[in-house]
């Protein structure tokens, strides 16, 4: 006789009997709505640049609610407030990457003007991109410190959408944003007292990133011919946790819909790694949010799957000393600095600017309660 755990694929692939042939991967899920969301002189942001933004102030709303410190009634709020500051951060960067892309333009024909006429341009745009390279390893090194290591801001990025490359192809226009505002306000030099003041103030910013362990069931509708039909199958599943006591990672790996993770008994990992900070698998650290470690979730239903999480574990953030923060304290104090001169700078240039808010709302989908 059989073991219990190995009659589920015939179960399911009886249920599966009229799936179209040529369905072999999970269904592409609908397509996110995109468009202007604002101008900024003649250039269009689009809401998903704005999402981009918004997406760190999200997260940190999601927190406050699992927390408690955020009243369900006052989400709708928070998300408004946090749209309305990201369309505003998103204007201003705009507005600065015009002119950082300006000034990088300009230093390039000046160098080409100023150079001997027998050196060809190509040679001296080559020197140019050699200098540009050297000043932009530095940034990437100091803005890593700033997220509190490379870890920190791959979790940051995550929240985004974003990977390390996308991130590290922004350096260039961060390098010269950085020099239009050094060259309208000032260079601003690091202070230990403003990094130990910084610290004391923002504790939040502070400490150890938190460690979610995952597993989970993915049974994806386009497997089957029928979304009721793909319901009955994940019923069949969610059985044989609760009713046959199966493992949940040996089931995992038997149902077999969700590679790679199936080949890992449903493990989430990012790398080859699991313990990830929170913002890699968002809907599902929602889900787990609202389970103890060892327990998992009802059935949920994702729109074009149907998801089941075990909570396997879970590490909170942890304080961290001073001692043991005063780099990363020195470098968000100094980007605090820069931030403030940078505010004061766009306004009076967005005073002469072309603006124009097309999405004063947030899009449907991050006001849907999930």
């Amino acid at each position: 006789m059989r073991p219990p755990h190995l009659l589920l694929p015939l179960l399911l692939a009886g249920l599966w009997a009229a799936t179209v042939a040529a369905s072999s991967g999970e269904a592409t899920p609908p397509p996110v709505e995109n468009g202007p969301a604002l101008k900024v002189n003649s250039q269009v942001v689009t809401i998903r640049e704005v999402e981009n933004v918004f997406a760190d102030s999200f997260s940190i709303i999601q927190e406050h609610l699992r927390r408690g410190t955020l009243k369900p009634e006052m989400r709708e709020v928070a998300i408004r407030e946090a749209w309305k500051a990201a369309l505003s951060t998103a204007m201003q960067d705009e507005l600065l990457d015009q002119l950082a892309h300006k000034f990088r333009s300009d230093i390039i024909k000046n160098l080409v003007s100023r150079t001997d006429p027998s050196v060809p341009a190509t040679r001296v745009i080559e020197f140019f991109r050699r200098i540009e390279g050297d000043y932009i390893a530095k940034l990437r090194t100091q803005l890593i410190e700033a997220a509190g290591g490379e870890r920190e801001l791959r979790a940051a990025l995550a929240r985004k959408g974003q990977t390390i490359r996308d991130w590290e192809s922004t350096l260039s226009t961060e390098l010269f944003r950085r020099e239009v505002l050094f060259e309208q306000v000032g260079q601003v030099a690091p202070s230990p007292a403003a990094a130990k003041a910084y610290y004391e103030a923002h504790p939040d910013e502070f400490r150890t990133s938190d460690a979610w362990r995952l597993r989970r069931i993915k049974i994806p509708k386009s497997k089957f011919d029928s979304p009721d039909a793909a319901a009955q199958a994940t019923v069949l599943v969610y059985k044989k946790l609760t009713d046959e006591k199966i493992e949940f990672a040996t089931l995992a790996a038997t149902v077999a819909f969700d590679p790679p993770f199936d080949n890992n008994g449903g493990l989430l990992t990012v790398d080859g790694q699991a313990d990830q900070p929170s913002g890699h698998f968002l809907a599902e650290e929602t889900i787990a949010s609202k389970l103890k470690d060892g327990e998992f979730s009802k059935p949920y239903d994702l729109g074009d799957s149907f998801l089941i999480v075990f909570r396997e574990g879970y590490r909170e953030r942890k304080n961290q000393t001073y001692e043991e923060s005063a780099n990363h304290a020195l470098a968000l104090a100094y980007q605090d600095k820069v931030r403030k001169k940078k505010e004061e700078f766009l306004e009076k240039q967005l005073k002469s600017a072309y603006t124009e808010i097309i999405q004063k709302d947030p899009p449907a989908r991050w006001l849907k309660d999930q």
